[in-house]
């Protein structure tokens, strides 16, 4: 994937506003949300590259790359609030992605036919 910079600043524009939206509607706090915003800013602009493992189309309909996203995403927000990463049980609502990254990827699809 990171031979791929528009593919994982799209993931990581994707994750942010998650986060702000589940800010909004009361299912994250504050805090949580501007750390995942603040890491996901930090892959817009290029950083953490390295960390994207994970080849673009290992199959499994995008859910490794969700996955390799959700733990890059995740544990630079750890970082970013003071936690250590791997502390998983603090942001937990990373891992819904996968099914919105499916679905637009079908609808695109279909859409292109």
């Amino acid at each position: 994937m990171a031979a791929y910079p528009y593919l994982l600043r799209s993931m990581a524009q994707i994750k942010k506003a998650a986060a702000r939206a589940n800010q909004r509607i009361g299912a994250l706090d504050p805090e949580k949300a501007q750390a995942i915003a603040a890491a996901c800013d930090e892959i817009i602009a290029g950083q953490h590259a390295q960390e994207f493992i994970v080849t673009l189309l290992e199959g499994s309909g995008g859910t490794s790359m969700n996955m390799n996203t959700n733990e890059v995403v995740a544990n630079r927000a750890l970082q970013i609030s003071g936690n250590r990463a791997g502390a998983y049980e603090s942001i937990d609502l990373l891992t819904k992605g996968a099914r919105l990254f499916r679905e637009r990827c079908i609808e695109g699809i279909s859409l292109n036919r």
